[in-house]
């Protein structure tokens, strides 16, 4: 069942609630940044919402068999973080650097061990392709914890891509009114479109079995998208 539209307020003072459970000892001033990053007027998708609902679809996923807890902390951290900067149409990886570096160095100052803070970098940063592939860069005796990142990727395909065409639908238009400064419709359309055909040529969208059930339901939402051009 689809949730009930939320005020903006409404979605900051969730998020508050999340971010004091998930990092207690989070200084303040980063806190703020946190959540004015997500209030940002003019974000309609990649906003407090998002956050929100990738948290939700992580309570109602069965991982407590799969993920230590140092690994439920990092993947809440990648959640919180993986989009906290998003600018429009900087160079290609540019905003997931961005968050990355932020998050490093938040958590650092909140006293997260190092582990934590390398595996949500690197995680932010597998979001530039939503694939595991930059993963398997690292040295063989790194302490980056490839689990939680997967989910990280899943949960936040999920949140996006939909289980319904409806949804699908709603989600794009959210993420059109994000670029409506800088492109118009036809542009945007198009760039969906290929967009949509890159992750159709991959062997598998999702990579925990957890979110595998997903993997029809999405291609059938992206081929009736890529059917559009």
């Amino acid at each position: 069942m689809q949730q009930p539209a939320m005020t903006a307020g409404q979605s900051r003072e969730l998020l508050t609630r999340k971010l004091d459970l998930v990092l207690p000892n989070l200084a303040a001033k980063d806190r703020d940044f946190v959540l004015d990053a997500y209030s940002e007027s003019w974000r309609t998708y990649h906003n407090a919402d998002h956050i929100l609902k990738m948290f939700r679809l992580l309570d109602s996923t069965p991982t407590a068999n799969f993920l230590s807890s140092s690994e439920t902390l990092a993947l809440h951290c990648m959640i919180i973080y993986h989009d906290v900067v998003y600018k429009l149409y900087p160079e290609e990886g540019w905003n997931e650097c961005q968050s990355a570096c932020i998050a490093i160095v938040h958590l650092t100052e909140a006293g997260l061990p190092i582990e934590i803070g390398r595996t949500v970098g690197a995680g932010i940063y597998t979001t530039i392709t939503h694939t595991l592939d930059a993963l398997d860069e690292s040295p063989p005796d790194s302490d980056i914890m490839r689990v939680p990142i997967a989910y990280l990727l899943d949960l936040d395909l999920a949140a996006g891509l939909g289980r319904s065409w409806e949804e699908f639908s709603a989600n794009t238009e959210l993420v059109w009114q994000e670029y409506q400064p800088v492109a118009t419709r036809e542009q945007f359309d198009l760039g969906r479109i290929a967009w949509a055909k890159s992750f159709l040529q991959r062997p598998k969208i999702f990579h925990t079995e957890q979110f595998a059930h997903l993997e029809d339901p999405v291609r059938d939402n992206l081929r009736r998208l890529a059917a559009t051009e």
